[in-house]
């Protein structure tokens, strides 16, 4: 999804709606200026003094505050209660609630500090991590979109990945590449975004989301 956010003097977000779709999933935007909503999450409110040093559980760090789409008007849940853990079962695992709203995409992003839309800086990281890896299962089969980086403000993210995840019933890994990427101080730690038409409420999980 191509997306232009602009943060106008009271904080209220303009978005161009207009958007791509690729595998039935829109892609979440480059998110510029302040605004996006807010919602619970563990770790991530303070800045660390020096680097964190990898690999860290991303939950440890940043905090899931960043609800976008459906999220910011109560259309997504974000409960520990997940029937099972996957991978090394680091950080939190996060059962996902979409209960599509009328926006027609939900989403979250993992920020530093707390509710971070660059309007301070990141957190530092440690150099040389080349991936990002997460476990991510549905009840019913979905697609969702993973991402890092890519919140631009005053402070920006200076890398911007993503891909996108078929998921069933059974837990999958999925990666995403840092190989050549350049970071620093990371705002957009982690995210992920669900999009579609779908008859009633989606319930997905995503766990052990680790930098290495």
């Amino acid at each position: 999804m191509l997306w232009m956010i602009l943060a106008c003097a009271t904080n209220v977000d303009v978005r161009d709606t207009a958007a791509v779709t690729a595998g039935g999933v829109e892609t979440v935007p480059t998110v510029g200026g302040v605004g996006g909503g807010t919602g619970g999450g563990g770790g991530g409110g303070t800045t660390p003094a020096g680097p964190v040093s990898l690999p860290f559980a991303v939950d440890d760090v940043f905090a899931a505050s960043g609800y976008m789409g459906d999220a910011e008007v109560g259309g997504l849940s974000d409960s520990p209660a997940c029937p099972q853990r996957a991978g090394e079962g680091l950080g939190n695992c996060h059962r996902l609630t979409w209960t599509p709203a009328g926006v027609g995409w939900a989403g979250i992003y993992w920020q530093g500090p707390e509710n971070n839309w660059g309007q301070t800086a990141g957190i530092p990281i440690a150099p040389g991590a080349t991936a990002i890896r997460a476990w991510a299962w549905a009840e019913t089969p979905a697609t969702i979109e993973l991402f890092a980086g890519g919140i631009a403000g005053d402070f920006s993210d200076t890398f911007d990945v993503r891909t996108s995840a078929a998921l069933t019933e059974t837990p999958t890994e999925v990666v995403l590449d840092l190989s050549g990427e350049t970071y620093d101080a990371v705002i957009g730690g982690f995210g992920f975004s669900i999009g579609g038409d779908p008859d009633g409420p989606v319930v997905l999980h995503i766990d052990d989301i680790t930098w290495e």
